[in-house]
């Protein structure tokens, strides 16, 4: 997706690709007055659901279990010698990010000497 701002506080998105594909879904599910509406109301749920994207259910000795409100999905990200994401089979994605803001996610990796800040690892031991 490209955003481009201009100076008349008019915006230019860009969809390619399954963002596209999204908005053309919303557009026939719904009913629309125009396509202007079409667009300001995928962009506001968009935002809401990158916003609220992520719950917290709970967390266990070896990993944590969140709830992807986006896709719909319960996430399990480990933390045993390094992060790694179930769903997205990463040690860097959404979800380990979002894991590593929790602070009962957090506290026990620092009491092992972990330093995280903003859901990000700076410096692992090994």
């Amino acid at each position: 997706m490209k955003v481009v701002k201009e100076e008349k506080k008019r915006v230019t998105i860009t969809f390619e690709g399954e963002p596209l594909e999204w908005i053309e879904q919303q557009i026939n599910e719904r009913v629309f007055h125009n396509y202007q509406h079409a667009v300001e109301y995928c962009v506001m749920k968009t935002y809401h659901l990158e916003y609220d994207r992520f719950s917290h259910i709970n967390v266990f000795d070896d990993h944590a279990t969140i709830y992807d409100n986006l896709k719909k999905e319960i996430v399990n990200v480990y933390f045993k010698n390094d992060p790694y994401c179930e769903k997205c089979e990463s040690a860097d994605c959404e979800h380990v990010k979002y894991a590593l803001t929790l602070p009962k996610v957090v506290e026990p990796l620092r009491e092992k000497g972990w330093i995280i800040m903003d859901g990000r690892i700076i410096i692992k031991p090994n």
